[in-house]
């Protein structure tokens, strides 16, 4: 057991014993619900209190934490969306126990570079193992946890999530950027042998290292490696949906951008011109600009042409924005093209993925419908592995269940928001990240507020 698994879960128990004695369970469910969000996000390192991915763990003291101390209760709507979804996830299993011909695909027993560098030999027949068992567990927590936790929310609780979650980022945002000091100027190995060591690292297949590029070393974002930092898309969705209202957010808008920087991935660097649309957006109208009073908005303006003077002077200096502009338009052409004998580690990368995501929809054209079964196979981002696992018919089911329970509106916003999410999700994470709570504030950035509470509101008016 890791020091830090039995940090968690120490004081996790604490909190909870102490909430029940003092009759304060409604703070610790609302907390709790921060914190397993928190947890799921930052520490993606491959263990942790059982030496397995703590997303378990953590959902899993979340569970027991909710079941004793409140009463659950399923709105019969979630329900039913819910049980559909699982159905369709038993039909796609049962197709891969009674199935014949199904499609070759890299297993999950089986790494993703290994079919580019080693070849396809390593494919096999779809087949039903241990971890289409261990998938179908946390996708049952992940739906009993938001069936329960979600639809009771408030508009101003589901607000208070995501400023959690920003605030948490703020927090790594400083971390990162000390690592990178650190990493830079005394040792790239130090503070990744304290994390190791904290959390008990046994896998060697996960044991990271900052890596050199673009002439610096970067920092292993979320305690894992380099590319995770693609999980700020979460960060760039609650700022896309909230605004950029204060001098202090537009601040930490900019020094996002610098830790993207500072990460050094080519995953981390596509997102800038996310982080730039939102600033676009906030003050390229004329209706913005009316709204805002005039000291602030010159200010902030100042603060942006200062900015991006500087970061346009010492990109060309460095040679850092010929990099930039490489990475961008040499990965994302390698997406589309993928092939192989690439010479740079970003075109070497979305190859991979490019041949991983052509075996995927290899298997989806055969299996258009449910898909193979979750935790069948690999795929490189979300919607070709989630379309490959799950089906049409899967995919369907699942966002219809994400639609009721989050109340989803849509909206024209919302719509925007959601292409440029989709196309950061087509290339980032994996596909199992949409039944893990890490992206429940990416589905609350969609949520209609107005409809937040509003089975509890009629109940309170009619007593």
């Amino acid at each position: 057991m890791s020091v830090a698994g039995i940090a968690i879960a120490g004081v996790y128990i604490l909190c909870l014993i102490y909430s029940i004695a003092t009759n304060k369970t409604y703070r610790f469910q609302k907390y709790s619900l921060y914190y397993l969000i928190i947890g799921t996000i930052f520490v993606n390192i491959g263990v942790g209190i059982l030496d397995r991915n703590p997303i378990f763990e953590f959902e899993l003291l979340y569970v027991v934490g909710m079941l004793l101390t409140r009463k659950v209760n399923i709105r019969k709507k979630v329900l039913a969306t819910a049980i559909c979804s699982l159905i369709c996830i038993c039909i796609s299993f049962v197709h891969l126990l009674l199935g014949s011909k199904l499609p070759n695909i890299i297993p999950m027993s089986e790494r993703m570079d290994d079919a580019y560098y080693v070849g396809l030999g390593i494919l096999s027949e779809a087949k039903f193992t241990s971890f289409n068992i261990s998938q179908l567990i946390y996708y049952v927590l992940f739906v009993f946890i938001v069936a329960v936790s979600i639809p009771p929310l408030k508009a101003q609780d589901r607000e208070n999530v995501l400023l959690y979650i920003k605030k948490a980022f703020h927090v790594f945002f400083i971390i990162w950027a000390t690592e990178f000091v650190v990493n830079n100027l005394y040792s790239p190995e130090f503070i990744r042998n304290i994390v190791y060591f904290l959390f008990r690292v046994t896998d060697e297949a996960r044991t990271y290292y900052p890596v050199f590029r673009n002439g610096y070393y970067g920092f292993d974002g979320f305690f894992t490696e380099q590319s995770y930092i693609g999980v700020m898309v979460i960060y760039y969705s609650i700022i896309y949906k909230n605004g950029l209202t204060t001098v202090k957010d537009l601040i930490w808008h900019f020094f996002s951008i610098g830790i993207l920087l500072m990460n050094g991935s080519s995953t981390g660097l596509m997102l800038i011109p996310f982080a730039l649309v939102i600033v676009l957006k906030q003050y390229g109208t004329a209706h913005n600009i009316l709204k805002r009073r005039f000291k602030y908005l010159m200010f902030s303006l100042g603060l942006i042409v200062c900015i991006a003077a500087v970061a346009i002077f010492y990109g060309i200096q460095t040679g850092l924005l010929n990099t930039l502009v490489e990475t961008l338009t040499t990965k994302l052409l390698a997406y589309i093209t993928g092939g192989s004998g690439y010479s740079t580690a970003n075109q070497r990368s979305a190859a991979i993925r490019a041949l991983g995501n052509q075996i995927a929809r290899s298997a989806f054209i055969q299996c258009p419908l449910f898909g193979v079964g979750i935790g069948t196979t690999r795929a490189y981002g979300v919607i070709i592995g989630a379309l490959t696992c799950s089906g049409i018919i899967g995919i369907i089911a699942h966002f219809s269940f994400i639609k009721t329970t989050f109340s989803v509106k849509i909206s024209m916003k919302n719509i925007v928001l959601l292409v440029i999410v989709l196309l950061y999700l087509y290339m980032t994470l994996m596909p199992w990240y949409i039944y893990y709570p890490t992206l429940i504030p990416l589905h609350l950035c969609f949520s209609d507020n107005d409809m937040a509470g509003t089975k509890e509101k009629i109940q309170v008016q009619n007593r």
